[in-house]
């Protein structure tokens, strides 16, 4: 098992600790996830980044090794996989050329849809809420979150990580604050104290 990248997200990090039993696969595909992720700057234009997009496409098409950043190894050799994959790939440039919110929510849930594709054929019974994903795309990016976005995301709180669940309600109580961050201590303690309330 690869040691668990310092550069992935804090929640990620917790959830192939406990709820992922360790995947590689999925660890990989998390760090796609973040380099993804990280493509959609507010200080690069949309062209560089579908550049950028393309030639990791191109990698992984051709079956190469890819070193970026953090993702030093990767190589699917199943089929179905690496066709989902160069699928999710693809509705992440949707998402990047993405030209309204409505558009953007369309694009963002094919996503969510094929990463949790992705999951499922490794295996593993765990879905990424799309609630989760959509804010974490947002804070990394440290994008503004707008009002009208809280209202186009409908929390089922019910079929929700813990890790993501905790990580919601921290963003939506903080998300007018300016250039808030939610520190790891402070997200430690309120998933400690979910589960001591639950029982």
């Amino acid at each position: 098992m690869t040691v668990i990248s310092r550069d992935l997200f804090y929640t990620r990090k917790l959830q192939l600790r406990f709820s992922l039993k360790k995947n590689n696969n999925i660890y990989f595909l998390f760090l796609i996830e973040k380099i993804l992720f990280n493509l959609y700057s507010k200080n690069v234009d949309i062209f560089f980044s579908n550049l950028k997009l393309k030639w990791i496409y191109d990698q992984i098409d051709g079956e190469e090794i890819v070193n970026m950043n953090s993702l030093s190894f990767l190589e699917f050799k199943d089929k179905s996989l690496k066709k989902n994959l160069l699928d999710l790939l693809d509705s992440f440039s949707e998402v990047l050329s993405a030209e309204n919110k409505f558009n953007f929510f369309n694009c963002f849930k094919r996503f969510n849809k094929t990463l949790n594709l992705i999951i499922k054929l490794n295996n593993e019974d765990f879905q990424t809420s799309l609630d989760f994903q959509i804010l974490m795309f947002f804070y990394e990016n440290d994008h503004p979150f707008e009002e009208s976005v809280k209202k186009t995301i409908e929390l089922k709180k019910n079929k929700i990580d813990i890790f993501e669940k905790v990580f919601v309600d921290l963003y939506y109580k903080n998300y007018n604050v300016n250039k808030f961050k939610i520190s790891k201590k402070l997200y430690l303690y309120k998933i400690f104290l979910h589960l001591l309330l639950k029982k």
